[in-house]
């Protein structure tokens, strides 16, 4: 990099990955105390460049992590800042830049384990009530990314997955890479706070994203920030969202988003198969075309033979040439 960035850039940069200010603060590039990173996050929420997002127990709210608005940051950043490569189903930076993600992403990620043994290690965490159940919240900085737990009564383990980018090609096996990677953060939960848990399954439908090329659907997008779609039920099966700058068709079901990743295949596939098929529709015409002639003469020759052939009529008898 030819140029040093800024405390505050590197601040905005890592709070849009969804980075908390305690873990901000540690990061050697940034090496300050929570009341300047904090400092430096209000001024760019007053600036209009990231939101909070707020979660609220027992009425009271707390800031959980930050994300990217509409606004777009001055400066950019490079590949050397980002801390995770994009790479398939790998933790990635996704609103680092400017620049649109083709290949779709998942969000709102959430691996349930069913608990077999209760953790006997005690969790610094959150501790709260959620309908009478006790709910304990932790989470972990991994060196690819930040995981957050959850522990729902004796019953569940909750993994919540940051966002991943994913090839359209493992939609139909996106459950099982979902499931060996939250395997890999329930392995460690396991280990350090010495419980047991099995049986993965999904908590809650996670939204899939693909990046919307249409530029009427891109415009009306922009106008009104998001667009949804309803079945006959009334209920919103999809939606095109233009929150991160750009356009994105959203959705829970596998099946749409299938579709809507690989249109433009589908639509490339049958284009050259109906041009295909207009080739073979003209040739054939055109050989329907000779063959009609070609019985046209047939019958015109058939004809001639006929008559060449033709015994001639006898002559009738009228009393000439007789006595």
């Amino acid at each position: 990099m030819t140029k040093q960035i800024k405390k505050k850039d590197l601040i905005y940069h890592y709070a849009i990955q969804g980075y908390y200010a305690n873990e901000i603060k540690s990061f050697k590039d940034i090496n300050c105390n929570k009341s300047y990173v904090s400092k430096i996050l209000n001024q760019l929420i007053n600036e209009g460049f990231i939101e909070p997002i707020i979660k609220t127990y027992k009425k009271q709210k707390k800031f959980v992590r930050y994300r990217k608005t509409s606004k777009i940051y001055p400066v950019k950043f490079t590949k050397s800042v980002s801390r995770a490569e994009p790479k398939t189903l790998t933790p990635v930076n996704l609103f680092a830049s400017n620049s649109h993600i083709e290949k779709p992403r998942l969000n709102l990620i959430s691996i349930k384990f069913s608990i077999v043994k209760y953790p006997k290690t005690k969790i610094e965490g959150n501790h709260f009530f959620l309908n009478k159940t006790p709910i304990v919240d932790y989470k972990h900085v991994f060196p690819e990314c930040t995981i957050n737990f959850r522990l729902i009564g004796n019953k569940w383990l909750v993994v919540f997955l940051p966002e991943h980018i994913v090839s359209a090609d493992h939609f139909r096996n996106t459950r099982d890479y979902l499931y060996k990677m939250a395997y890999k953060y329930a392995n460690w939960f396991m280990d350090y706070f010495n419980c047991v848990v099995k049986e993965p399954s999904i908590y809650q439908d996670y939204e899939i994203a693909v990046e919307e090329k249409d530029p009427y659907l891109s415009e009306l997008a922009k106008k009104h920030g998001m667009l949804k779609i309803i079945d006959s039920k009334g209920d919103v099966i999809s939606w095109y969202d233009f929150s991160k700058g750009y356009c994105e068709f959203e959705t829970k079901d596998e099946n749409l988003a299938e579709i809507k990743a690989f249109m433009p295949i589908i639509v490339k596939d049958l284009e050259n198969r109906v041009y295909h098929i207009e080739s073979e529709i003209a040739s054939f015409s055109m050989a329907l075309d000779s063959l009609e002639s070609l019985i046209r003469d047939t019958v015109v020759k058939v004809d001639n033979i006929h008559k060449l052939f033709k015994q001639p009529e006898p002559k009738t008898f009228d009393g000439v040439g007789y006595e």
